[in-house]
C-alpha cells in the first residue's frame, strides 16, 4: 500500500497597515502598489493577498537569481510547517495574476531542481499615495495609473532602498508569523449541548430567527410532494406553517430589521432571486427584489434599514460577489471583489455594531475555504482566515469574536485578540445556524443517511437493476474495475482517504493509496488507475505499486481520461490563453497538444467527443478534423461526470432539487436522439461509473435526506 502524507497547512493574514511614502515597482506591463497590496495594469486593480506578496517581494528582491522550494520555506515561513502543495498554490495565484503561463512565461520561470526566478523587468520610483489611481476594489474606478519614468535605468536588484524593503517584508512577515501562531494553538476545549425543537419533518435547507426572538422560520422539503417551501413559526403559536407556494431552492433566509418581512434567495441556476415576504400580511404576499443574477446563494441585513447584502453571480464565467441592494433607489450594486476569477463570495454578515462585514469565500479550482473581515468604511480587508476543509457556515458572536462550522469541528475564533477556542472537536452534523446570543445558536442538524450502490443495465431501453451494493457508510465512491471481481473505492477512515479495491463477493477491502488528502477516480485500463490527488492528476500502477504523478500544484485541471488504447492519458489544462487539451504518453513520458480552446475530451471509436469550457459538444473527426456541433451542452457543476459508451454518450445534471442522466445515441451524428432519467437530489448523487463495455451502470442511492431544527449551547 501507497501512503502518502502532507505537512499543516498554514494560515495567512488579508491585512497590513503601511504609512508613508510608497514605492511603486513596475513589473513588465504591471504595477505593484505595496501599500495598498494591488496590482495594476490597464486601468484595473487586482487585489493580493499579504502570504502572495511575501513571496512576490522576495522574488523581486532576489530577481537575479533561481530561488529554491527550501529557501522559500526558510526565509518566508521561517521553519513553521507549511507543505510544498501549499507554497505552489501561492505561486500559481501569482501566475494568474500576471496572466502568465507557467509552460512558456514572462513573469516566473521554474525549472526542476533549481526553484523558481522572476524574469520580468524592473522598474521603480518613489510615489505619494494622492499620484496613484483609487483602489477600484473600493470605487471601482477607471481611473488609469500614473505613467513611471521610463528613462530610469533598469534594475539589478529589487530596490535601491533595501531598509525600505527589509521594512516591508518584515511588516508582511511578522504579521503572518502572529496569525500562524495564534491559527496553531488552541485555548481551550468546550463542550455542547444539543436540544432538539419540535417542528416538522424532512430535509431543511437553511433557519433563521428574528432579532426579538418572536419569529422563527426555515427552508426545505417535508414530504417529496410539496416540493422546497419555507415555514414560519410565531411565538405565540404552536407550529410551523407554510408561507411560500412555489420556491426553487429557498436558501439564505434573514428576517429584515423591522421584523416585518423575510428575505430569502431563490436559487435557481440561471435565473436566480432574491424576495422579500410580508410576513405582517395573512396572505404573506410576496415581492421579487432583484432576479437577474445567474447564482443567488445568501441574503443578509445591514444595520441601515434601506440596505442588504447577498452573494451572487453575474454568469457562469464571472466570479462571485457581495453586491448591495438598495430599497430606496431599487439599484444594485457590487460590494466585494477579488483577483481571481475562480472565487466564490458564497454568504456573509455585518457585525453587530455594523462596522465590518464578514465574508466566506471558496475557490473552485482548489480545497481552499476562507473567511475574511471586511471594513465598511475603508473596504480594506483587515483579516483573513484559510483552511483546507470545507467551512458549512461562519457568523459573528459578538463584534470581536466569530463562529464558524467546518466539516470536522466547530470553531470560536477572537478576531481581536487573535486567539481561537475549540469548541468541538467533531461536527455532530451540524450544518446552518443561526446565532441567539453569546453562547447559544441554532442549527440544523442533518442525519447520517444509510446508502446504497445500485447496478443498472445500459442502454436505456435495458434499464432493470443487476446488484444491490449495501456496503459499509464510509464508503462513498465506487467504481468499475477491469477486474469483475473487484471494484475500486475510496474510503474516508480516521481522517485519511483511503483508494481500495473492494471484492464484491465478500466486502473485503484491499487499500492501494493512503492519504490525508482529497482522492478521485477518475477512470481505470488494464492494472492501472487515472486519479485526482489533491487537484493533480496522476496514474497509478496497482502491481508496482508506483504513483505517476502528470500535473503539478500549479496547474488547472479540467477533464481527463484514458486513451482508446490504454497507452496514453488525455486531460485539459487551463492557462492565460484559455484550455489546452494534452496527450500523456504513460511508456515514454513525453507530452504533446492534441487542441486548443477545448476543455473536455472522450475516445469514440477511432474519433473523439469534444466539449469546449462551456460543455458544448462536438464530434470530432481524427482523420479530417472537422467538428460536428452536437446541440448539447455537459453539465458545469463540479459534482457531474460524463462517459462514452460507444454510440452514446452519458452525462449528469442537477440543478440541487432534481438530477438527471442523460444518454445521447451518436448512431447518426447529425441527428442524435436524447433520453433522460430523473431523480430526486436528496435521493440520488448526481455521479455515476459505466463499466468497458457500455454494458451497466453504478449511481450511488440514499434515503430521504433528513435533518432537525436544534438548539446548541456552549458550556464552559
Amino acid at each position: 500500500m501507497l501512503i502518502l502524507c502532507r505537512q499543516k497547512h498554514n494560515k495567512l493574514s488579508d491585512f497590513i497597515d503601511c504609512t508613508g511614502k510608497l514605492e511603486v515597482i513596475k513589473l513588465g506591463s504591471f504595477y505593484l502598489d505595496v501599500e495598498e497590496m494591488l496590482l495594476i495594469v490597464e486601468q484595473q486593480s487586482k487585489a493580493i493577498e499579504p502570504k502572495v506578496l511575501a513571496v512576490l517581494l522576495y522574488f523581486i528582491e532576489n530577481n537575479d537569481r533561481y530561488i529554491s522550494m527550501a529557501e522559500l520555506h526558510e526565509n518566508l515561513w521561517q521553519g513553521r510547517i507549511v507543505s510544498d502543495a501549499a507554497v505552489r498554490r501561492i505561486i500559481s495565484k501569482l501566475r494568474v495574476l500576471f496572466n502568465d503561463d507557467h509552460k512558456n512565461p514572462n513573469y516566473i520561470k521554474s525549472l526542476p531542481k533549481k526553484g523558481y526566478k522572476l524574469i520580468c523587468e524592473l522598474q521603480t520610483k518613489q510615489s505619494d499615495r494622492k499620484e496613484l489611481p483609487k483602489n477600484s476594489i473600493i470605487d471601482n474606478s477607471n481611473n488609469a495609473p500614473q505613467a513611471i519614468n521610463q528613462n530610469q535605468s533598469k534594475l539589478n536588484l529589487f530596490i535601491k532602498n533595501r531598509k525600505a524593503f527589509a521594512i516591508i517584508l518584515s511588516s508582511i512577515m511578522i504579521f503572518i508569523a502572529a496569525v500562524n501562531y495564534y491559527q496553531r494553538v488552541t485555548v481551550k476545549s468546550e463542550k455542547l449541548l444539543i436540544e432538539k425543537i419540535k417542528s416538522l419533518p424532512g430535509n431543511k435547507l437553511a433557519i433563521a430567527q428574528s432579532a426579538d426572538k418572536q419569529y422563527m422560520a426555515f427552508s426545505g422539503e417535508i414530504d417529496e410532494y410539496t416540493g422546497n417551501q419555507i415555514y414560519l413559526k410565531k411565538s405565540n403559536k404552536l407550529g410551523f406553517e407554510p408561507i411560500t407556494k412555489k420556491t426553487h431552492l429557498p436558501v439564505g433566509l434573514v428576517f429584515s430589521s423591522d421584523k416585518n418581512f423575510l428575505l430569502y434567495a431563490d436559487l435557481k441556476e440561471g435565473n436566480s432571486s432574491i424576495k422579500q415576504i410580508d410576513i405582517t400580511n395573512k396572505n404573506y404576499e410576496t415581492l421579487t427584489l432583484v432576479d437577474d443574477f445567474y447564482l443567488i446563494a445568501d441574503v443578509f441585513i445591514s444595520n441601515d434599514k434601506n440596505i442588504i447584502y447577498f452573494s451572487g453571480l453575474k454568469s457562469p464565467e464571472s466570479p462571485g460577489f457581495i453586491y448591495q441592494y438598495n430599497f430606496r433607489t431599487q439599484k444594485t450594486l457590487k460590494f466585494t471583489s477579488s483577483s481571481q476569477a475562480n472565487t466564490l463570495d458564497v454568504s456573509g454578515e455585518i457585525s453587530p455594531n455594523g462596522e465590518y462585514m464578514l465574508v466566506l469565500q471558496r475557490e473552485n479550482f482548489s480545497n481552499e475555504n476562507r473567511f475574511r473581515i471586511i471594513n465598511m468604511k475603508t473596504n480594506n480587508v483587515e483579516f483573513s482566515y484559510q483552511q483546507d476543509v470545507g467551512i458549512y457556515d461562519v457568523k459573528w458572536l459578538d463584534n470581536e469574536r466569530v463562529l464558524f462550522i467546518d466539516d470536522n469541528k466547530i470553531i470560536e475564533f477572537n478576531i481581536k485578540k487573535n486567539r481561537k477556542t475549540l469548541i468541538a472537536d467533531k461536527n455532530p452534523y451540524l450544518e446552518n445556524f443561526s446565532i441567539i446570543n453569546k453562547t447559544q445558536f441554532l442549527a440544523i442538524q442533518s442525519q447520517a443517511i444509510p446508502k446504497l450502490f445500485l447496478e443498472k443495465k445500459l442502454p436505456f431501453k435495458d434499464w432493470a437493476t443487476k446488484q444491490v451494493f449495501n456496503i459499509n457508510n464510509n464508503i462513498y465512491d465506487l467504481n468499475y474495475f477491469t477486474n469483475k471481481v473487484y471494484k475500486l473505492v475510496v474510503v474516508s477512515k480516521d481522517n485519511n482517504t483511503i483508494l481500495a479495491k473492494l471484492n464484491a463477493i465478500d466486502n473485503t477491502v484491499i487499500p492501494l493509496i493512503t492519504t490525508k488528502y482529497s482522492i478521485n477516480i477518475i477512470a481505470a485500463k488494464g492494472n492501472e488507475v487515472l486519479v485526482n490527488i489533491n487537484n493533480q492528476l496522476a496514474v497509478f500502477d496497482i502491481p508496482t505499486n508506483r504513483l505517476e504523478y502528470l500535473t503539478s500544484g500549479d496547474d488547472f485541471v479540467g477533464d481527463a481520461t484514458f486513451s482508446r488504447n490504454g497507452e496514453s492519458v488525455l486531460f485539459s489544462l487551463r492557462g492565460y490563453q484559455g484550455w489546452k487539451i494534452k496527450r500523456y504518453d504513460i511508456k515514454e513520458k513525453t507530452y504533446s497538444l492534441l487542441l486548443k480552446h477545448f476543455r473536455y475530451i472522450r475516445p469514440y471509436f477511432n474519433d473523439f467527443i469534444i466539449a469546449d469550457d462551456k460543455g458544448e459538444m462536438y464530434f470530432f473527426n481524427n482523420k479530417t478534423k472537422q467538428r460536428i456541433k452536437l446541440n448539447y451542452k455537459l453539465s458545469d457543476e463540479p459534482d457531474t461526470c460524463w462517459y462514452v459508451a460507444e454510440p452514446f454518450i452519458y452525462w449528469s445534471s442537477h440543478d440541487l432539487v432534481n438530477v438527471s442522466f442523460h444518454q445521447l445515441n451518436l448512431s447518426d451524428v447529425n441527428q442524435p436522439i436524447l433520453e433522460t432519467k430523473r431523480f430526486d437530489y436528496n435521493k440520488v448523487r448526481a455521479d455515476f461509473s459505466i463499466n468497458s463495455d457500455g454494458s451497466s451502470l453504478i449511481y450511488s442511492q440514499r434515503t430521504r435526506a433528513t435533518g432537525d431544527i436544534v438548539q446548541v449551547s456552549i458550556v464552559k
